[in-house]
């Protein structure tokens, strides 16, 4: 085994893989450089021995071309000698990945004659052919021979990259609120929406440089890199209040036909809105509905507001003064204005709940905003605004007629309107009224032969007069569509059967009074009779002691 070769072999192939790396790295490097020496915009070549001379100039030779597509570079040609000359044209080409044959290059003249001083255009032209990619580029070199003089000759390098240019710029919050002495960020997206690596320029104008703490000048992005540019504002201590505006652009070293421009607004103070309602209105169908709002600047600035309407049903006109869909006052700090709304509703609508918004917002910062909503309940509303109806006891057999005045108060048209009569729980008749215009009332009568369910005894019942609408239709209010009335039933078969219960009842009661009197009278009867013979005895007993009293003979006296 020849292990000393292996060592060598594996060394000189570390060695050679160091020089490509090295030859590459060195390449690419040479390429940028020339590639940027030709990416400042305008290029100018000339040469002259005093009796011939040439300029080429061209003002951008650092372009993209779309794949398939040509541009065409317009290269100005000056005669700078003292003499009249012919200059002969040669294109040479140079890629940096040996893919000259992928291109096409040609000039609409090859030769050119101009006085002294004088000028003319050669067009050239460069176009990728189908088999290029995307990023691929080449260096065209045109130049200009003196047909005077042969040494004398000027050449000018375009530097051309197959691709799509492509560029977003955008900024989330536009507008920021800042106080002095604080600083504030905006954030500005920025996004290459090429097909082709891209070094994009960022410049702002419109604000004192002072007022700019971080910026950046220059970014590199891939194909659909996106990057956020961050441009933060310090507001000096000493700022009034007010709205400060200024622009950013944003455009890529190839393409300043791309230019993108983005307004910012810095607003030193505070915004604030209100937007309140004055008044209401009565909702009527087919009718104008004005109202009153109010909008007042709370903030610490004036500032332009935007009103407009939303949720705007189909059919229905919604607009402020001068018929206008959309408002625009401006206001002072502190200041309000009172402005007149008009909402027309269509003649025939659908039931149910509606609503209008009406929203401020400031033009400055879209977010300071407010808001108000009108709401429209289209319902029909029945009510039973009266009934008449039997009072006192009502006999079973007996026609009794029923009656109840319905109105409908809503703003709907009540469809199917139906008045019903129960008796407790019990459904005894009904009257089907049809429909039932707003603001309108109509009778409905109801003739009801008193009737009563088998062994039933009579009872006190309820009467209860109820109307509806339609199943489908919800009312604004369903406590105003019942009205209740005691009554009393009775069956006339029972009348003499009371009667008679009635009279024995009396009787029963009067012998009872009769009983208690005689009860109550006994004990004095008793009481008088023995006082007179109690006074008959003792008048005989004193006739009698007279009578012994008298023949009872004398005693003598002895003396």
């Amino acid at each position: 085994m020849f292990k000393p070769a292996k060592d060598c072999s594996e060394g000189l192939i570390a060695a050679w893989n160091t020089f490509i790396t090295a030859y590459v790295l060195f390449t690419s490097i040479l390429l940028f450089s020339v590639i940027y020496s030709h990416s400042t915009g305008a290029e100018n070549a000339k040469n002259t021995d005093g009796s011939y001379g040439v300029e080429l100039f061209c003002e951008n030779t650092y372009r993209v071309v779309p794949l398939r597509a040509e541009i065409v570079y317009p290269i100005v040609v000056k005669n700078i000698g003292n003499l009249s000359d012919r200059f002969q044209f040669t294109i040479s080409k140079l890629s940096p990945t040996h893919e000259e044959s992928k291109w096409q290059t040609y000039v609409n003249k090859w030769s050119v004659d101009l006085l002294p001083g004088e000028e003319g255009i050669v067009n050239l032209s460069v176009k990728p052919t189908c088999t290029c990619q995307a990023n691929l580029y080449i260096l065209v070199t045109l130049t200009a021979i003196s047909q005077g003089n042969n040494s004398i000759y000027a050449s000018i390098t375009t530097n051309t990259t197959a691709g799509d240019l492509g560029l977003v710029v955008d900024c989330p919050h536009p507008t920021i609120q800042s106080l002095p002495g604080t600083e504030s960020n905006f954030t500005i997206l920025v996004q290459n929406s090429g097909t082709i690596t891209e070094r994009f320029f960022i410049e702002h104008e419109g604000i004192p440089e002072s007022w700019i703490t971080t910026h950046l000048d220059s970014i590199i992005l891939q194909p659909s890199e996106i990057s956020n540019v961050k441009l933060s504002v310090l507001t000096p201590s000493n700022a009034t209040y007010g709205t400060y505006s200024f622009n950013v652009s944003v455009y890529p070293e190839r393409g300043l036909e791309l230019r993108k421009e983005i307004s910012l607004t810095l607003v030193v103070g505070y915004l604030g809105l209100e937007l309140s309602l004055e008044n209401s209105s009565k909702i009527l169908l087919g009718c104008d509905l004005d109202y009153n709002i109010r909008i007042k600047n709370t903030g610490s600035i004036s500032d332009r507001y935007r009103l407009s309407f939303s949720n705007v049903p189909d059919g229905w006109i919604a607009e402020f003064p001068d018929g206008k869909q959309v408002y625009y006052p401006t206001l002072d700090k502190n200041s309000s204005l009172e402005l007149k709304v008009r909402v027309r509703i269509p003649e025939e609508v659908s039931h149910g709940r509606y609503s209008i918004k009406i929203v401020a917002n400031s033009t400055t910062q879209p977010e300071v905003s407010d808001s108000l909503t009108l709401t429209y309940p289209i319902y029909s509303d029945l009510e039973l605004v009266d009934a008449t109806l039997p009072t006192g006891t009502i006999e079973i057999g007996k026609e009794v007629k029923l009656s109840a005045i319905v109105a409908n108060k809503g703003i709907a048209i009540a469809e199917n309107v139906t008045v019903k009569f129960y008796a407790e729980q019990y459904l005894i008749g009904q009257h089907e009224l049809g429909a039932l215009l707003p603001g309108t009332k109509m009778v409905s009568t109801f003739n009801w032969i008193v009737n009563s369910r088998k062994n039933e005894s009579p009872l006190e019942k309820k009467l209860i007069v109820y109307v509806e609408g339609s199943d489908e239709v919800n009312e604004l209010n369903l406590t105003n569509n019942q009205y209740v009335h005691d009554l009393s039933i009775v069956n006339p078969k029972n009348k003499e059967i009371n009667s008679v219960q009635f009279s024995i009842t009396l009787i029963a009661l009067i012998l009872c009074v009769i009983c208690i009197l005689l009860v109550v009278a006994k004990p004095r009867m008793r009481n008088s009779q023995t006082l007179t013979l109690n006074s008959d005895l003792q008048k005989d007993k004193k006739i009698a002691h007279r009578k012994t009293k008298k023949n009872k003979p004398k005693k003598k006296k002895i003396r």
